[in-house]
């Protein structure tokens, strides 16, 4: 254990005499006095492989022309699993006239991510040169390919692992005979060279392929989302190979399988879950929901507008009790025509569902205090529920939906000054066990027609 006592010169010049000068200079010169112990770190332990004992994926980033020198677009992004802090030193073998190394240290164990910078200046064109990369025991390679000097450089090349296959994301699932829709996608990983347009494609196999469109505006590793399109025809495990930006390409497996998934819920928040409806506010079939994240307790979904989930517009949160009840948090002024303010002070728990109740029941939210404008007064709302499982099925566009639990529900409002509550908006919604929600409609209290309906078009249950 030391002790450090560290001064700093004065930062202007005070002319103060006595003991209150003495004083005054200690305090403004003494800025820290701590206890610490002396690091002294060894070397790091560590391992370039994975627990199964194969060897991480290796990004490499850059363009490699022969006799031109590396500078600092070219390096390698290294994955480390660290058993033991210390120092390190990586490398990479001398070959076709190049390199890669780094050191440094790693302050804590576990996974790690080190980038080895290039230097030299290739000499010959090749289609792969194969570098070994080492840390401690382990050892690991990498093909790199060196273009002629004079090439052509392509707008962006997909990043492989070690194996040749695409860095990448498959989210899903495929199902035999199952449409594809926004919540089968793929994620890759891409080095751009080329600012602008850009279009990656795949080939169609099993009834399905792949593509996107967009255009970048930076250079550098990149992430770019896939859509899948079309509907399997069989099941099996099928590679795909992605075009573009070139010359470039590579190989993606995507697993078929059978059956359908089988949900017991009657609003699934399985992950990678998706609906889209008609709606009055948006075009057919371009409002969709879509579950893509869980942030404990919640299952965070996106909502928007847009072919296969593009522009999303805002994410909605939702839970399900151990008793089978539904609660979305929300701004609680957001079935309502009142407009509070801040309204990320006004999110609260609302119960809007319970699954597990037999026959009908009804229920009412606590009663939430906003503000609102423009004297900044106190509102009062509270949201009155009633809900009824169906005798019947339920026919929409069409497609019939058994096992229905319609909830209706009518928000009320205490506006300042007011004696009590008064309706302010009615909702209808319709939910079928294994889908979720089928229908929504919503109006305000003094309209005799529904001012906004949502009627489900395709969905997909994770």
């Amino acid at each position: 254990m030391q002790i450090k006592i560290i001064f700093v010169r004065k930062l202007t010049e005070m002319k103060i005499t006595g003991v209150a000068g003495l004083l005054a200079s200690a305090i403004f010169s003494l800025i820290f006095l701590s206890c610490q112990k002396e690091l002294n770190y060894g070397p790091a332990v560590g391992t370039l492989l994975d627990t199964a004992g194969v060897c991480k994926d290796i990004l490499v980033n850059g363009v490699y022309k022969s006799d031109s020198l590396l500078g600092r677009g070219n390096y390698l992004d290294v994955q480390v699993n660290v058993i033991q802090p210390g120092t390190y030193y990586i490398y990479s073998d001398t070959v076709n006239g190049f390199y890669f190394k780094a050191a440094g240290s790693f302050s804590k164990s576990g996974e790690a991510t080190v980038r080895l910078a290039g230097f030299g200046r290739p000499r010959l064109q090749a289609q792969g040169n194969l570098f070994n990369i080492y840390f401690n025991q382990s050892r690991c390679n990498v093909a790199i390919p060196v273009l002629p000097g004079d090439a052509t450089v392509d707008q962006f090349a997909f990043q492989v692992a070690v194996n040749g296959a695409c860095i990448s994301t498959v989210q899903g699932p495929y199902i035999k005979a199952q449409p594809m829709n926004a919540g089968n996608f793929m994620i890759i990983n891409v080095v751009v060279n080329k600012t602008g347009p850009y279009q990656i494609i795949s080939d169609t196999i099993n009834g399905v392929h792949f593509s996107t469109t967009g255009s970048f505006s930076n250079t550098g590793a990149q992430v770019v989302e896939l859509n899948a399109y079309g509907t399997p025809i069989d099941t099996g495990s099928y590679s795909y190979t992605l075009t573009g930006g070139g010359n470039s390409s590579c190989p993606v497996t995507i697993q078929f399988a059978s059956g359908a998934v089988v949900s017991n819920d009657y609003f699934p928040l399985n992950n990678g879950s998706f609906w889209t409806y008609d709606s009055d506010e948006t075009s057919p079939d371009t409002l969709f929901k879509y579950s893509r994240a869980i942030i404990s307790p919640y299952s965070v979904f996106d909502i928007g507008a847009g072919t296969a989930g593009i522009n999303a517009f805002g994410k909605a949160f939702f839970r399900k009790s151990g008793t089978g009840d539904y609660y979305q948090k929300i701004s609680v002024d957001t079935f309502t025509t009142l407009s509070a303010t801040p309204a990320f002070n006004n999110y609260q728990e609302v119960m809007f569902l319970r699954q597990n109740i037999v026959g009908g029941s009804s229920w009412q939210s606590v009663i939430f205090d906003v503000t609102i404008p423009p004297n900044n007064d106190t509102a009062r709302i509270q949201y009155d529920f009633s809900q009824l499982r169906l005798a019947n099925y339920l026919t929409l566009r069409g497609d019939r939906f058994n096992d229905v639990i319609r909830v209706n529900c009518t928000a009320k409002v205490k506006l300042p000054g007011a004696s009590g509550f008064i309706p302010n908006t009615v909702m209808e919604a319709y939910y079928s066990k294994g889908v979720g929600l089928i229908e929504f409609k919503k109006k305000a209290s003094s309209q005799t027609s529904w001012e906004l309906e949502e009627t489900l078009r395709n969905y997909k249950i994770n």
